[in-house]
């Protein structure tokens, strides 16, 4: 037999057992971009689900989310350590990636999954699919063929010669995975799962973000006042200019006067000094209407984006899911530099002057009408089937 033809029946073997799909989740963003794709799996008779719970969902900050989990009725959760000091400098970030790569390398060897997925284009993402490479584990990718800027960008792209199987976003993501080389019946447009939690979200509600506040935020915000939600994370390709970044921020929050929820930024190079920022921000300022908040879960994430007059920094939140919901955002910086966005976007570069003028317009201007250029809400249905049906050969040959 030759050997491509029996690479394949043993692939097809494999069907007729329960698929072992192994996710991986390393941030906030992570699960809530694979809620609904975790139960739909957990849910599928076919398929088989593992949780790797690792980076800074591991940490002493994040435990929660195993319980979050636990409650779902998902309990095969593997927990893996790799954090050096928060990932807080391109050194720590440079050990982490590469302790993430044996760490989460060891567990999938223990697992032995039959597909890993893999989700964006964050640096362990990069590890995770080495690891599994390595390994000879196919990987379904999400989120590949988008654009940005920072590392991410050129991450995105490597995993994707990685991948076996593409979940992408829209028709723009799925014409630039095809013009990377991978096959078309290998790209499937599912959307972004994050946006079916949305659909199902009560976003009229805002007292379960009083309970939340409580116990959670560092400062206090009247909910049923307007208030604003600031998301900026380090732009790791411009490390030298992070603390005058986040400055200009905080100049127009303080010059609007307006109370504002700001949830601190991700894991990444840059970080600590942008809470070290805001720390001194609050302490010298002391603001009576600022809540800070290191996480939130996405049902109530979304619940305060769906209520506010504006989300501003540089999060792929205001690019996705506030396009769903209609929210005005003012994005700075380069973070997010072309990824397809909605009306509901204004760029801004790093000026507290233009930032000030582009949210008052936006706060003026209200809600806008979707466009679904990330999904209509129906990812995790499609991604699932998928996982479940779709024959993978390990070896990839380029298209063209």
């Amino acid at each position: 037999m030759p050997l491509k033809k029996m690479k394949e029946s043993i692939l097809k073997m494999s069907h007729n057992f329960r698929r072992k799909i192994c996710i991986v989740l390393t941030t906030r963003g992570n699960y809530a971009k694979m809620k609904s794709t975790l139960l739909r799996i957990q849910e599928n008779s076919e398929l088989e689900l593992q949780v790797i719970l690792s980076g800074a969902l591991a940490t002493e900050g994040y435990t929660q989310y195993k319980l979050i989990l636990e409650k779902l009725g998902i309990y095969n959760i593997h927990i893996v350590e790799y954090l050096i000091n928060g990932a807080s400098t391109k050194g720590d970030m440079l050990e982490s990636g590469a302790l993430a790569t044996g760490a989460i390398g060891k567990s999938l060897m223990m697992l032995s999954p039959d597909i890993v997925v893999v989700i964006a284009d964050r640096y362990e993402a990069l590890s995770v699919a080495f690891a599994a490479t390595c390994l000879n584990i196919p990987i379904a990718h999400l989120e590949g063929g988008e654009v940005s800027g920072s590392i991410d960008e050129r991450i995105r792209h490597a995993i994707t010669k990685l991948s076996h199987l593409h979940f992408v976003s829209n028709t723009y993501a799925a014409r630039r995975v095809f013009k990377l080389g991978e096959k078309k019946e290998s790209i499937y447009i599912v959307g972004n799962p994050s946006i079916d939690l949305i659909r199902n979200c009560d976003t009229g509600a805002v007292d379960v973000l009083f309970d939340y506040q409580k116990d959670n935020g560092e400062g206090f915000v009247d909910y049923n006042e307007k208030y604003l939600v600031v998301s900026q994370h380090s732009v790791v390709s411009e490390l030298t200019d992070t603390a005058r970044q986040i400055n200009e921020t905080m100049k127009v929050v303080k010059s609007l006067a307006l109370p504002t929820v700001w949830m601190l930024p991700n894991p990444d190079a840059g970080c600590g000094e942008i809470e070290s920022a805001l720390f001194r921000f609050a302490e010298n300022s002391n603001p009576g209407n600022i809540v800070f908040y290191k996480s939130m879960p996405f049902e109530l994430y979304a619940l305060l984006l769906s209520n506010s007059l504006c989300l501003i920094g540089n999060s792929s939140s205001g690019i996705r899911e506030c396009e769903y919901l209609g929210v005005p955002v003012v994005n700075i910086g380069s973070r997010q530099n072309g990824r397809e966005r909605g009306e509901n976007v204004v760029d801004v570069n790093y000026d507290a002057e233009k930032i000030e003028e582009a949210v008052r317009k936006q706060i003026q201007h209200g809600f806008y009408q979707t466009n679904y250029i990330y999904g209509r809400g129906d990812a995790a249905e499609n991604i699932s089937r998928i996982l479940a049906s779709t024959e993978i050969i390990l070896n990839k040959e380029i298209r063209y």
